[in-house]
């Protein structure tokens, strides 16, 4: 159920979001970020490392995506770069 393959594009923009606006997350989210888009970990090894259970890492990634999203709402820096 939540061992869903993430999408080229979706990590390529993931990252790049991040990059603008990664410093707004908190401490965990940006770690639990780190490990799952930069360093390939899965959720179950993520969740193993930090003594948590799947659910929590899957609920901690998706409020960091929500929240990376909602700050490029606010500012447009990402689709400023893409229109240049």
């Amino acid at each position: 159920m939540l061992l869903r393959k993430v999408s080229t594009s979706k990590k390529v923009r993931m990252n790049l979001l991040y990059d603008f606006y990664g410093q707004l997350l908190t401490k965990k989210q940006r770690t639990f970020f780190d490990l799952y888009y930069q360093a390939d970990l899965s959720l179950g090894e993520i969740a193993a490392q930090h003594d948590v259970t799947r659910q929590a890492v899957y609920v901690i990634l998706k409020r960091s995506e929500r929240a990376l999203e909602e700050f490029e709402a606010e500012s447009n820096r990402y689709r400023r770069l893409r229109t240049n």
